[in-house]
């Protein structure tokens, strides 16, 4: 009986330790993953940067200090990095909804933030510390998501929101306040805007299934701008910040279109490599704005040297299950450093070679 006891015993605790050797704990989506220590790779591929386990929706670089990053997550708030991604720590403190979907920095003053999330815009006054609600005229947003901010570059006390549902609202007071300002759209599921950095009164926005519209009024009043768009289901815009009358439409089911004249008119650019994916994000050098990258949905991430006339892929280090890039952003100093936020895989980074 003793020998019986003993060897029930030894079976129990062999099993124990086999249970806690091949247990991993469990790490809740969006926390921070962080290596020790974190070592880069080579420069000209694609590297995980040690935060992982969340959608990264939108990507902010500070104007005045390209170390500084910050992500806006699923459902897990801002996160904020001051070493280039080499390190995360959470900067939600006051966002009572986690779901960020864009991001606006004041170029004037960076310790400035907005945050668009469901229904609502956060501010921050210390670089991301603490938020506060800045929604006061937003209540018919309610529920409807802010899916992208853009601050006017002359005037930063400015600003537009594109929701999901509500069109385009505008605060002249750096938040405190927002009117709609939607006369015209026709088609009210705003998903991109972007603002003339030489004539900030005029305004352009991509829309769910209309197309992109034009504002030359501070958004006061809408045109529809395209002609051209075979596809209408624009998921980003991008704008020329040398030349402004040069914009980039991205669209659903792989689409890159091009106009050379502020939106009058449009050309298709197609490459055959994204004929099942869907261009979610473009990103123009600003130093050099012939070169131009796409972050899609399946396909990973695609460059230009000849503003979108032809593209390779950029996707070196993105494995098959990194390549849904839903952001880019460029380190203004130094443009060939560029992050990318992806789909379940956290944020990646390249460096020149």
């Amino acid at each position: 009986m003793e020998k019986k006891v003993l060897l029930w015993f030894l079976i129990v605790g062999l099993l124990l330790f086999l249970m806690t050797a091949c247990i991993t704990p469990f790490t809740p989506t969006g926390s921070l993953t962080l290596a020790s220590p974190y070592t880069p790779v080579s420069a000209g591929a694609w590297e995980q940067l040690p935060y992982s386990g969340s959608n990264v929706e939108c990507l902010a670089i500070d104007p005045d200090n390209s170390q500084i990053l910050y992500a806006g997550t699923y459902r897990n708030g801002v996160s904020k990095s001051t070493d280039s991604g080499a390190n995360w720590t959470s900067s939600s403190t006051g966002l009572t909804k986690k779901f960020v979907q864009c991001l606006a920095i004041d170029s004037s003053n960076p310790q400035i933030l907005y945050a668009g999330t469901e229904g609502k815009v956060f501010k921050s006054v210390n670089g991301g510390a603490n938020w506060t609600d800045s929604s006061a005229g937003l209540e018919f947003v309610l529920n409807r998501f802010v899916q992208c901010l853009a601050i006017d570059p002359n005037n930063p006390q400015t600003l537009y929101a594109g929701t999901w549902g509500s069109g385009v609202c505008k605060s002249t007071d750096s938040g405190a306040n927002w009117t709609s300002s939607s006369t015209g759209l026709t088609q009210i599921g705003v998903t991109s805007l972007v603002i003339d950095p030489v004539n900030p009164q005029t305004l352009y926005v991509g829309t769910e299934g209309d197309g992109v519209y034009k504002s030359a009024d501070g958004g006061a009043n809408w045109t529809s701008s395209s002609a051209g768009l075979t596809n209408k289901l624009v998921q980003c815009l991008a704008i020329d910040p040398i030349n402004p009358q040069n914009l980039y439409a991205g669209t659903w089911v792989g689409s890159v279109y091009f106009s050379t004249n502020g939106g009058v008119s449009w050309d298709r650019k197609n490459p055959p490599v994204w004929t099942r994916s869907s261009v979610h994000c473009l990103a123009i050098d600003p130093v050099n704005p012939q070169t131009l990258y796409a972050g899609t949905l399946g396909s990973g991430v695609n460059k230009s040297n000849d503003s979108g006339v032809s593209w390779t892929d950029f996707s070196t280090g993105l494995t098959l299950l990194h390549k849904e890039v839903q952001c880019l952003a460029i380190d203004a100093g130094n443009p060939e450093t560029l992050y990318a936020g992806t789909l379940d895989s956290g944020v990646f980074r390249i460096t020149p070679k």
